[in-house]
Protein backbone atom coordinates (compact mmCIF):
# COMPACT_ATOMS: atom_id res chain seq x y z
CA UNK A 1 0.00 0.00 0.00
CA UNK A 2 1.60 3.57 -1.06
CA UNK A 3 1.49 6.06 1.45
CA UNK A 4 -0.40 8.93 1.24
CA UNK A 5 1.03 12.44 -0.38
CA UNK A 6 2.21 14.72 2.68
CA UNK A 7 -0.24 17.88 2.89
CA UNK A 8 1.55 21.00 1.14
CA UNK A 9 2.25 22.76 4.08
CA UNK A 10 4.32 19.75 5.53
CA UNK A 11 6.52 19.81 2.34
CA UNK A 12 7.23 23.75 1.93
CA UNK A 13 8.11 24.41 5.19
CA UNK A 14 11.43 22.82 5.43
CA UNK A 15 14.95 23.38 4.97
CA UNK A 16 15.06 25.80 2.08
CA UNK A 17 12.26 27.96 3.58
CA UNK A 18 14.32 30.27 5.41
CA UNK A 19 16.38 30.58 2.33
CA UNK A 20 13.60 31.59 0.05
CA UNK A 21 11.91 34.03 2.48
CA UNK A 22 15.21 35.68 3.65
CA UNK A 23 13.56 38.86 2.48
CA UNK A 24 11.51 38.78 5.14
CA UNK A 25 13.17 40.04 7.69
CA UNK A 26 13.74 41.42 11.62
CA UNK A 27 12.83 44.88 10.40
CA UNK A 28 9.90 43.53 7.81
CA UNK A 29 8.26 42.12 11.64
CA UNK A 30 9.33 44.92 14.02
CA UNK A 31 7.30 47.33 11.47
CA UNK A 32 4.50 45.05 11.89
CA UNK A 33 4.81 44.85 16.04
CA UNK A 34 5.23 48.72 15.71
CA UNK A 35 1.59 49.14 14.02
CA UNK A 36 0.08 46.65 16.31
CA UNK A 37 1.05 48.26 19.38
CA UNK A 38 0.27 51.59 18.16
CA UNK A 39 -3.52 49.78 17.15
CA UNK A 40 -3.22 48.08 20.90
CA UNK A 41 -3.71 45.14 19.02
CA UNK A 42 -1.12 43.71 21.58
CA UNK A 43 -0.54 45.66 25.50
CA UNK A 44 2.30 45.33 27.58
CA UNK A 45 0.87 42.96 29.88
CA UNK A 46 -0.63 40.77 27.41
CA UNK A 47 -0.18 36.70 27.00
CA UNK A 48 0.31 36.74 23.45
CA UNK A 49 -0.25 33.27 21.20
CA UNK A 50 2.02 33.71 17.96
CA UNK A 51 0.07 31.51 15.87
CA UNK A 52 2.27 29.49 13.11
CA UNK A 53 5.23 31.32 14.25
CA UNK A 54 8.30 29.79 12.12
CA UNK A 55 11.35 30.24 12.93
CA UNK A 56 10.41 33.20 15.10
CA UNK A 57 10.53 36.42 13.14
CA UNK A 58 7.98 37.94 15.08
CA UNK A 59 8.12 36.05 18.21
CA UNK A 60 11.98 37.10 19.33
CA UNK A 61 10.38 41.07 18.23
CA UNK A 62 7.67 40.54 20.56
CA UNK A 63 9.68 38.90 23.19
CA UNK A 64 12.58 41.52 22.42
CA UNK A 65 10.00 44.69 23.32
CA UNK A 66 8.98 42.34 26.84
CA UNK A 67 6.04 40.50 25.83
CA UNK A 68 4.90 37.61 27.08
CA UNK A 69 4.91 34.94 24.25
CA UNK A 70 4.53 31.63 22.90
CA UNK A 71 4.69 30.38 19.26
CA UNK A 72 2.85 27.34 17.68
CA UNK A 73 3.72 26.10 14.91
CA UNK A 74 3.68 22.50 12.96
CA UNK A 75 7.82 22.78 11.40
CA UNK A 76 10.32 20.45 12.69
CA UNK A 77 12.71 22.19 10.55
CA UNK A 78 11.31 25.94 11.46
CA UNK A 79 11.08 25.27 14.83
CA UNK A 80 14.74 23.72 15.32
CA UNK A 81 15.99 26.98 13.81
CA UNK A 82 13.80 28.92 16.36
CA UNK A 83 15.25 27.03 19.38
CA UNK A 84 18.71 27.27 18.01
CA UNK A 85 18.62 31.15 18.18
CA UNK A 86 16.04 31.68 21.43
CA UNK A 87 18.08 30.52 23.82
CA UNK A 88 14.37 28.90 25.49
CA UNK A 89 13.04 32.31 25.78
CA UNK A 90 10.32 31.87 24.08
CA UNK A 91 7.81 28.36 24.58
CA UNK A 92 7.44 26.54 22.04
CA UNK A 93 4.59 23.57 21.03
CA UNK A 94 4.67 21.45 18.05
CA UNK A 95 1.01 20.92 16.52
CA UNK A 96 -1.78 21.63 14.30
CA UNK A 97 -3.37 24.72 14.17
CA UNK A 98 -6.81 23.04 13.93
CA UNK A 99 -6.22 21.88 17.70
CA UNK A 100 -3.96 24.22 19.38
CA UNK A 101 -2.45 22.70 22.61
CA UNK A 102 -3.62 25.16 25.23
CA UNK A 103 -6.55 25.52 27.91
CA UNK A 104 -9.36 27.36 27.10
CA UNK A 105 -8.85 31.38 27.69
CA UNK A 106 -4.72 31.25 27.67
CA UNK A 107 -4.25 34.23 25.68
CA UNK A 108 -4.93 37.78 25.90
CA UNK A 109 -3.88 37.58 21.96
CA UNK A 110 -3.39 35.80 19.02
CA UNK A 111 -1.62 36.53 15.66
CA UNK A 112 -1.95 35.18 12.46
CA UNK A 113 0.53 36.81 10.39
CA UNK A 114 2.27 36.70 6.91
CA UNK A 115 -0.88 34.89 5.75
CA UNK A 116 -0.97 31.81 7.79
CA UNK A 117 -4.04 31.06 7.41
CA UNK A 118 -6.36 29.60 4.88
CA UNK A 119 -4.31 26.69 3.91
CA UNK A 120 -6.69 23.83 4.30
CA UNK A 121 -9.14 22.75 0.81
CA UNK A 122 -11.72 22.06 3.17
CA UNK A 123 -13.50 25.43 4.40
CA UNK A 124 -14.75 24.08 7.61
CA UNK A 125 -11.19 23.35 8.22
CA UNK A 126 -10.38 26.73 7.94
CA UNK A 127 -13.02 28.13 10.03
CA UNK A 128 -11.93 25.39 12.83
CA UNK A 129 -8.54 27.09 13.17
CA UNK A 130 -10.82 30.54 14.15
CA UNK A 131 -12.60 28.33 16.62
CA UNK A 132 -9.28 27.27 18.09
CA UNK A 133 -8.21 30.58 18.38
CA UNK A 134 -11.09 32.04 20.14
CA UNK A 135 -11.15 29.23 22.48
CA UNK A 136 -7.82 29.72 23.43
CA UNK A 137 -8.41 33.54 24.37
CA UNK A 138 -9.72 35.42 27.59
CA UNK A 139 -13.20 37.10 27.33
CA UNK A 140 -12.25 40.45 25.49
CA UNK A 141 -8.82 38.82 23.76
CA UNK A 142 -8.05 40.15 20.15
CA UNK A 143 -7.27 37.97 17.17
CA UNK A 144 -5.26 38.94 14.32
CA UNK A 145 -5.55 37.96 11.09
CA UNK A 146 -3.29 38.90 8.33
CA UNK A 147 -4.33 37.50 4.95
CA UNK A 148 -4.01 38.04 1.51
CA UNK A 149 -5.92 40.21 -0.14
CA UNK A 150 -7.82 37.84 -2.75
CA UNK A 151 -8.94 41.00 -4.46
CA UNK A 152 -5.38 42.37 -5.72
CA UNK A 153 -4.51 38.45 -6.05
CA UNK A 154 -7.46 37.97 -8.48
CA UNK A 155 -6.30 41.13 -10.70
CA UNK A 156 -2.68 40.61 -10.50
CA UNK A 157 -1.53 37.46 -10.34
CA UNK A 158 1.78 37.14 -11.94
CA UNK A 159 1.66 33.29 -13.67
CA UNK A 160 5.36 32.79 -13.37
CA UNK A 161 8.70 34.18 -11.88
CA UNK A 162 12.34 33.23 -11.34
CA UNK A 163 14.99 34.27 -9.02
CA UNK A 164 18.71 32.93 -7.95
CA UNK A 165 19.31 33.45 -4.40
CA UNK A 166 22.64 34.14 -3.09
CA UNK A 167 24.02 30.70 -2.71
CA UNK A 168 23.13 29.83 -6.57
CA UNK A 169 19.56 27.99 -5.46
CA UNK A 170 16.97 28.85 -8.14
CA UNK A 171 13.14 29.42 -6.86
CA UNK A 172 10.96 28.73 -10.14
CA UNK A 173 7.52 29.32 -9.59
CA UNK A 174 4.30 29.32 -11.33
CA UNK A 175 0.53 30.27 -10.10
CA UNK A 176 -2.56 30.30 -11.40
CA UNK A 177 -6.69 30.70 -10.05
CA UNK A 178 -8.35 27.58 -10.03
CA UNK A 179 -11.92 28.27 -9.79
CA UNK A 180 -12.67 24.40 -8.64
CA UNK A 181 -10.36 24.53 -5.76
CA UNK A 182 -11.24 28.23 -4.76
CA UNK A 183 -7.70 29.12 -4.18
CA UNK A 184 -4.69 30.46 -5.82
CA UNK A 185 -2.07 27.35 -6.66
CA UNK A 186 1.84 28.08 -6.61
CA UNK A 187 4.00 25.51 -7.96
CA UNK A 188 7.77 26.00 -6.33
CA UNK A 189 10.36 24.25 -7.86
CA UNK A 190 13.83 23.92 -6.69
CA UNK A 191 16.85 24.04 -9.09
CA UNK A 192 20.56 24.38 -9.04
CA UNK A 193 23.16 23.89 -11.66
CA UNK A 194 20.60 23.45 -14.04
CA UNK A 195 19.36 20.32 -12.10
CA UNK A 196 15.70 19.87 -10.49
CA UNK A 197 16.12 19.60 -6.48
CA UNK A 198 12.91 19.38 -5.44
CA UNK A 199 9.12 20.18 -6.40
CA UNK A 200 5.40 21.31 -4.43
CA UNK A 201 2.18 22.69 -5.32
CA UNK A 202 0.66 24.96 -2.73
CA UNK A 203 -3.09 25.97 -2.28
CA UNK A 204 -4.26 28.77 -0.59
CA UNK A 205 -8.13 29.70 -0.67
CA UNK A 206 -9.03 32.83 -1.53
CA UNK A 207 -11.61 33.97 1.44
CA UNK A 208 -13.35 37.30 0.93
CA UNK A 209 -13.74 40.06 4.17
CA UNK A 210 -16.75 38.96 3.43
CA UNK A 211 -16.33 35.47 4.50
CA UNK A 212 -13.87 35.88 7.01
CA UNK A 213 -15.93 38.04 8.56
CA UNK A 214 -19.05 36.01 8.63
CA UNK A 215 -17.08 33.10 9.99
CA UNK A 216 -15.10 34.78 12.66
CA UNK A 217 -18.47 35.78 14.05
CA UNK A 218 -19.71 32.25 13.95
CA UNK A 219 -16.75 31.93 15.98
CA UNK A 220 -18.03 34.57 18.43
CA UNK A 221 -15.41 37.12 16.93
CA UNK A 222 -16.42 40.36 16.18
CA UNK A 223 -14.32 42.58 13.58
CA UNK A 224 -13.35 45.84 15.63
CA UNK A 225 -11.52 46.76 12.06
CA UNK A 226 -10.09 46.15 8.85
CA UNK A 227 -7.07 47.27 7.10
CA UNK A 228 -5.15 46.60 4.31
CA UNK A 229 -1.61 47.40 5.19
CA UNK A 230 0.57 47.60 8.19
CA UNK A 231 0.76 51.49 7.39
CA UNK A 232 -2.88 51.59 8.94
CA UNK A 233 -4.20 52.05 5.22
CA UNK A 234 -7.81 51.28 4.27
CA UNK A 235 -8.75 48.05 2.71
CA UNK A 236 -9.61 48.14 -0.95
CA UNK A 237 -9.34 46.04 -4.20
CA UNK A 238 -5.69 47.34 -4.64
CA UNK A 239 -4.52 46.82 -0.83
CA UNK A 240 -1.32 44.81 -0.64
CA UNK A 241 -2.90 42.97 2.41
CA UNK A 242 -6.24 41.66 4.19
CA UNK A 243 -5.74 42.58 8.21
CA UNK A 244 -8.79 41.77 10.51
CA UNK A 245 -8.76 42.59 14.28
CA UNK A 246 -11.34 40.80 15.94
CA UNK A 247 -12.60 40.73 19.81
CA UNK A 248 -13.92 37.79 21.65
CA UNK A 249 -17.07 38.47 23.18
Amino acid sequence: MCDAPRPWFEEAFDREYLEIYAHRDVRDAERALAFLKREDVIRSEDRILDLCCGNGRHSMALCRAGHRVHGFDLSHHLLRDFQEHADGSVPLVRGDMRALAYRDGSFDAVLSLFTSFGYFEDDDANWQVLREAARVLRPGGRFLLDFLNALRVRADLRPHSARTLPSGLEVVETRQIDESRRGVVKTVELRRGGKSLRRWEETVRLHTREELTAALAASGLKVSWVCGDFDGSPHGAQSSRLILLATLA
